[in-house]
């Protein structure tokens, strides 16, 4: 059974989001042997609920940060997401798998390809990968999508630019380590709705 965790920190590590509780459980169980105060929370983003892993309470972004490497180097997941906000109340963390069981399980992060894999262009430019969501007018447009979002557990961030003297805001998600992960990013925003203009690219 989980118990109440005794981290206080306001630091955190956003390690995967799953539409499936019992997914987020068994990945939450499996790490929390590599890492201090993790846990699972339910989201609902659009009127679907959806089921959040954190690694929480750590008390500088450093820390956040090798907690982050460890999970990163260890699980291969790809850049991970530190960021700041106040715990949630009663938070529960998660208890650690056994050793036999976490090797034989499947890894929770990994997620089938779509039957009919995403063709984007590809920058011949080297770099980190992103996700394009999309271009607003209004910047209370961008920011509404970008924080529904981020309450899905990604990282998305409003870039505002300038065209023909006007200002425009473009959504897009970071963070993400490689081709592979950018993928199933982009498949997991797509089960979101409402984001018809989702495209991977690379810096």
């Amino acid at each position: 059974p989980a118990s109440t965790s005794p981290v206080s920190g306001e630091w955190f590590v956003n390690v995967a989001s799953y539409s499936k509780e019992s997914m987020a459980n068994d990945w939450a169980n499996r790490i929390a042997s590599e890492v201090p105060g993790v846990f699972t929370q339910k989201v609902t983003v659009n009127g679907r609920d959806l089921y959040r892993v954190r690694a929480v309470g750590y008390a500088s972004k450093t820390d956040a940060q090798a907690a982050a490497k460890v999970l990163e180097q260890k699980y291969d997941t790809g850049t991970l997401w530190v960021g700041s906000e106040p715990l949630p109340d009663n938070v529960q963390t998660a208890t650690p798998a056994k050793a036999s069981a976490a090797a034989a399980e499947p890894k929770p992060a990994a997620k089938a390809a779509p039957e009919e894999p995403i063709s984007l262009p590809k920058s011949t430019q080297s770099g980190g990968w992103f996700i394009y969501v999309d271009t607003y007018s209004r910047g209370v447009d961008a920011d509404t999508q970008a924080q529904m979002i981020n309450d899905a557990g990604y990282q998305a961030k409003v870039a505002v630019e300038y065209r023909s003297g006007e200002l425009f805001y473009r959504v897009q998600v970071v963070g993400i380590g490689s081709e592979e992960e950018g993928e199933r990013v982009l498949e997991e925003l797509t089960s979101l709705g409402d984001m018809p203009n989702l495209q991977l690219r690379q810096y």
